[in-house]
């Protein structure tokens, strides 16, 4: 009951950004402002109001590594197996596709599976630090297809830290610390309100701006690969997140927020440095579509099997 709880909601936002888009507000320009909005403002004041005041067990954020090393082992095995890729474009595509994370999806179901000041500042670090991989490894792509038009690093650290939902984890963190020695910080009712309400809408815009970018016009010909990807993505990965997770004594609602982010579908940004690999940027809007309508089925089930996969080395 707790998991159709707190899924129900998420699917009808999803539905709803979907059919208003479909049928009453097609501009792009209208949900284009609804992302901005929520980019830069409401979810940084989410993640801001949440991280600071949460109680952090800061001695448990050791599972990022491992999480980070998990991504590593996904990319390595997808470059291994590049030769079983008939077409190089689409193989950008499937990468993209199976470790990139949308972030409104993975944010919007954890603050509404568990209590937000709990969960919070472990959103905070996968967020911030699976940004900064994705920004790596798109630097790494990006260097090895185009030799002569190198970026370097600094240019790509300079990127992260304008990123605003980087920003908000840096400054939650810094206000959480603060706040053991100058608590008053924590306690400025204006501040605290307008960050309250900003959060309640960072949810439900997102969710319903993810509705609205599904598009059902998938190409037929690249099914399989699709399917694929979105198997590697919504199943694989997020059981392997839990099988590796649980057995190093980790705690089960970081596991849990963990496999969650792992399950979520691909983010438009996927579309956007598809793109720039010059890859199969019309099978990456493919690929994003499918992922996000199969979570809607995949998230509830993997929540439903997590106290077995949790226990299954016990």
């Amino acid at each position: 009951m707790p998991i159709i709880n707190s899924i129900l909601p998420i699917l009808v936002l999803l539905i709803s950004g979907f059919m208003i888009e479909k049928f009453w507000l097609k501009d792009k320009s209208f949900w284009s402002a609804i992302n901005k909005l929520v980019y830069y403002i409401f979810f940084p004041s989410l993640i801001v109001y949440d991280v600071a005041n949460a109680s952090i067990a800061y001695s448990s954020s050791g599972f990022i590594v491992v999480l980070i090393v998990l991504v590593f082992i996904l990319l390595f095995f997808l470059r291994a197996f590049k030769f079983f890729f008939k077409d190089e474009k689409f193989w950008v595509v499937f990468v993209q596709g199976s470790f990139r994370y949308n972030s409104y999806v993975f944010i919007g179901v954890t603050v509404s599976y568990f209590n937000p000041a709990e969960a919070m500042p472990i959103i905070a670090i996968i967020t911030a630090s699976m940004i900064a991989l994705a920004n790596i490894v798109g630097l790494i792509m990006l260097n090895e297809k185009d030799p002569k038009n190198k970026k370097n690093l600094f240019a790509v650290i300079i990127e992260l830290l304008r990123n605003p939902l980087i920003i908000a984890c840096i400054l939650g963190f810094v206000f959480n610390v603060l706040a053991k020695y100058v608590p008053i910080i924590l306690n400025i009712d204006p501040l605290n309100l307008v960050l309250s309400n900003f959060s309640s809408a960072s949810i439900v815009l997102s969710i319903m701006a993810v509705g609205a970018s599904i598009k059902f016009n998938i190409n037929m010909l690249k099914i399989v690969g699709i399917i694929n990807c979105s198997i590697v993505k919504l199943i694989i990965f997020p059981v392997a997140v839990v099988l590796v997770l649980s057995p190093l004594g980790f705690d089960k609602t970081l596991v849990a927020i963990c496999m969650i982010y792992a399950a979520s579908p691909a983010s438009t940004s996927a579309y956007a440095m598809v793109y720039l690999l010059k890859g199969d940027h019309e099978s990456m809007g493919n690929i994003i579509s499918m992922q996000t309508v199969m979570c809607i089925v995949t998230i509830p089930i993997l929540l439903l099997i997590f106290p077995y996969l949790f226990n299954l080395w016990n």
